[in-house]
């Protein structure tokens, strides 16, 4: 029983996080209407909609119904992180090069036990991402998260109380789940032990890092939560109500921030 979460578990709950957004910025319609602004990004309508069909989606998937007020603060975040990601990772003048996207690539491949990339690309199409390009687009923004994380993981050092804390919550989780004769010893998992916290205190950080960038970033968003009223009518439950949240554990949802709170707030021209 593995209680230890890897690196690639902190990068992979960003990357899903971010990664819908992250494709549709990069749309190639000049015409279309400025929905919302983060700082000198700016979002069209059509950005909006893509934004919100992946967040009904992933709603739906795990049975969650959510009203026009909930969707609009789903969407509206997204973007926002989305935004901020971005503009941090070129602030840190972290790029990812073509040998690195290959070696991903290739590692992916062999990881999932496929036999070439086009086997890769379409477990891609799965997920709606439809052309090679994209897929080198989510894995070069992938790269581009670990090389951050990598940042802010040597900047972490762990204190051996915290590691004996987490050592001690293991064995009692493994005692109650009556595995006594399998709880392995602290040396065995000294180095997991560490890994596991400095990863969360380099997420934590990074994390806290971006929400300062956002306190210092203009935001503007030029629709309410009406706009989402036809679409989210048939989805709204009954005992729905404005200011509730929804609690998100990436264990159960992949794609989530850990303890990611939706809170409702739908003001028409909302400036964060």
């Amino acid at each position: 029983m593995n209680m230890f979460k890897s690196a690639s578990f902190w990068v992979v709950v960003l990357v899903v996080l971010l990664v819908g957004a992250m494709l549709i910025i990069t749309g190639d319609d000049p015409g279309d209407e400025v929905a919302m602004t983060v700082g000198e990004t700016s979002f069209t309508y059509n950005d909006v909609d893509a934004t919100a069909a992946q967040m009904e989606e992933m709603f739906m998937a795990y049975g969650m119904q959510v009203g026009p007020e909930e969707l609009w603060e789903s969407v509206t975040e997204r973007l926002i992180q989305e935004a901020l990601f971005e503009n941090y990772i070129k602030e840190r003048g972290i790029e990812a090069g073509s040998e690195e996207l290959d070696e991903l690539i290739q590692s992916t491949v062999m990881m999932y036990g496929m036999e070439t990339e086009e086997d890769l690309l379409e477990e891609f199409k799965a997920q709606g991402i439809d052309s090679r390009e994209e897929m080198e687009e989510v894995l070069s923004f992938q790269l581009k998260v670990e090389k951050l994380m990598d940042i802010y993981a040597d900047e972490v050092e762990v204190d051996e109380a915290d590691a004996e804390e987490v050592y001690q919550d293991y064995s009692d989780q493994m005692t109650a789940a009556g595995e006594e004769e399998n709880i392995q010893s602290f040396e065995d998992l000294e180095g997991e032990i560490y890994e596991q916290i400095t990863q969360e205190e380099a997420y934590d950080n990074l994390m806290a890092k971006i929400e300062d960038m956002r306190e210092d970033t203009e935001v503007e968003i030029l629709f309410t939560a009406e706009y989402f009223g036809g679409v989210a009518e048939e989805m709204e439950p009954e005992g729905m109500q404005e200011g509730m949240e929804i609690e998100l554990d990436p264990e159960d949802l992949e794609g989530g921030e850990e303890g990611m709170e939706i809170e409702v707030d739908a003001e028409e021209g909302a400036e964060y």
